[in-house]
C-alpha cells in the first residue's frame, strides 16, 4: 500500500520547467519590473546565445535545474578562449546568465548554482568631448544638423540622459520656461527618477525643435511622425559625425562630456552622481579622473620635453 503512494507521488510529481518556458517568464519578470527595453533586449539576446552555444555543445536544451557548474566554467571558457571576446562581453554574458540563474533560483525552478567568476578588467577611461570638441559639434550641428537635432545633441550633451531615457522623453517630462526649465526622467535605470535642470541652450534647442512639430505624438523627439527609437537616434548622431569627424559620437559619449563637465567645474561628486542617476559613487569617480584625451596629452609632454 505504501509503494503504490510512494508510485502515485512521483507519477504526478510536476515536470521540470523547460528552458523556453523559464526564459519567457524571466524576460516577462523584467517588464513587470519595468526595466528598460534596451536592458531587456540585452539579456534576451545573451541568454539564447547560451542556448544556442549549449546545444551544439551537447545536442540538446538547457534544462535549468540541471545546469552544472562545470558546463557554465565550459562555457566562460568559450567565450574568452575561443570566441577571444573583450573581457567586457564575456562579463555581460555571464551577468545575464547569472540574473537568470539567481531569479530561477528563487522561482523554485532551479537550485542554487555556482556560477564563473567574472574575467578580470581593466576599465578604459571614458570618452568625453574636449571644449575644442565640444564647440566644433555646435558648428556642425548648426550648419549641417536639422532642429531636431540641435534638440537632441544638446539634451544629450546638457543633460548626460541616456539613450533609453532620451527616447522615453515625453513633452509633459519637460518645463522649458525663459529663465528656467527642467527635464524629468521618469524610468532611469533601476527605475529612479530623477530631475535635471536645463540650461539656455538646451532650453532654445527643445523650444525651437517642438514649436515647429506638426505631428501628434506625444514622444519629445520622433522621426517620421513616430517616436524615434535607440537605433535612429544613433544614426542622427553618426551623420552629424561626418562633418564633425571625430573618432566616435554616441549617447555615451555625450554622457559622459556631461558628466566630465561638471567634474571640471567643481561640482561635488555627490551631486553628478545625483544628476546622472548613478547608483554607485564609483561609477561617478570616472568622471574626476583622467580620461583619454588627458593621458594622451601628458605623453605628448613628455615626448616635446615640456615642462
Amino acid at each position: 500500500m505504501s509503494g503504490t503512494r510512494t508510485r502515485r507521488r512521483k507519477e504526478h510529481r510536476p515536470q521540470p520547467a523547460t528552458w523556453t518556458s523559464a526564459l519567457t517568464r524571466f524576460l516577462d519578470h523584467l517588464v513587470e519590473h519595468e526595466r528598460a527595453p534596451l536592458t531587456i533586449a540585452g539579456y534576451r539576446r545573451d541568454l539564447l546565445q547560451f542556448t544556442a552555444w549549449y546545444q551544439d555543445r551537447f545536442q540538446e536544451r538547457p534544462v535549468p535545474a540541471q545546469l552544472l557548474p562545470e558546463e557554465l566554467r565550459e562555457y566562460k571558457a568559450h567565450l574568452r578562449d575561443h570566441q577571444q571576446l573583450e573581457p567586457a562581453s564575456v562579463n555581460r554574458r555571464l551577468a545575464a546568465l547569472r540574473s537568470f540563474l539567481a531569479w530561477a533560483e528563487g522561482e523554485g525552478i532551479a537550485p542554487e548554482i555556482r556560477t564563473p567568476k567574472s574575467v578580470a578588467q581593466v576599465l578604459p577611461p571614458p570618452r568625453w568631448l574636449d571644449e575644442k570638441e565640444q564647440r566644433a559639434l555646435a558648428r556642425a550641428v548648426g550648419r549641417y544638423g536639422s532642429l531636431r537635432d540641435a534638440a537632441l545633441v544638446f539634451t544629450l550633451m546638457d543633460t548626460g540622459i541616456r539613450v533609453d531615457e532620451a527616447v522615453a522623453l515625453r513633452h509633459q517630462d519637460l518645463k522649458l520656461g525663459e529663465r528656467s526649465g527642467s527635464l524629468r526622467v521618469r524610468q532611469g535605470k533601476g527605475r529612479k527618477q530623477r530631475t535635471i535642470p536645463l540650461g539656455l541652450r538646451v532650453r532654445d534647442a527643445l523650444r525651437q525643435y517642438l514649436t515647429t512639430r506638426e505631428d501628434d505624438q506625444d514622444a519629445a523627439f520622433v522621426g517620421q511622425r513616430v517616436p524615434l527609437h535607440a537605433r535612429a537616434l544613433q544614426l542622427r548622431l553618426d551623420k552629424i559625425n561626418r562633418y564633425a569627424q571625430f573618432a566616435e559620437l554616441t549617447p555615451h559619449v555625450l554622457r559622459h562630456t556631461f558628466g566630465h563637465n561638471l567634474a571640471a567645474k567643481g561640482v561635488p561628486i555627490q551631486v553628478i552622481a545625483d544628476l546622472m542617476g548613478h547608483e554607485s559613487l564609483e561609477t561617478t569617480r570616472r568622471y574626476v579622473q583622467p580620461g583619454r584625451e588627458d593621458l594622451a596629452a601628458a605623453v605628448e609632454r613628455l615626448a616635446g620635453g615640456d615642462d
